[in-house]
């Protein structure tokens, strides 16, 4: 996956994520979420995927399992900050500690 958050460099362990998006009207889709709802909700998103990790990332990580750019992961909620990226998404900036696991996206049909 092509980093395009102007980010290119991290420091100490830290990682680059990219939330899923949110969506903006409620399950229904009649109305709108209020700001505030979607700022919350911007802080709980857990399902991410991984863009980019300091050179320090993962050194006691077990060697089976190292995320790549474009994987799938689980983020811890509210962890990290929030960057908004050079393309206009929003971005989390996040420990590696914060990444909990990897996740297989497969749908089932």
């Amino acid at each position: 996956m092509e980093n395009k958050s102007g980010i290119r460099e991290l420091c100490e362990y830290r990682c680059l994520v990219l939330p899923d998006p949110i969506e903006e009207r409620t399950a229904g889709g009649a109305l709108y979420k209020a700001p505030i709802t979607m700022d919350k909700e911007k802080h709980r998103t857990c399902k991410a995927t991984f863009i980019l990790a300091s050179g320090s990332a993962f050194e006691d990580w077990p060697k089976s399992y190292k995320p790549e750019p474009g994987d799938r992961v689980y983020v811890a909620i509210a962890a990290g900050m929030i960057h908004e990226g050079l393309d206009g998404q929003e971005y989390r900036i996040v420990n590696d500690k914060d990444i909990l696991g990897a996740l297989d996206d497969v749908v089932n049909g």
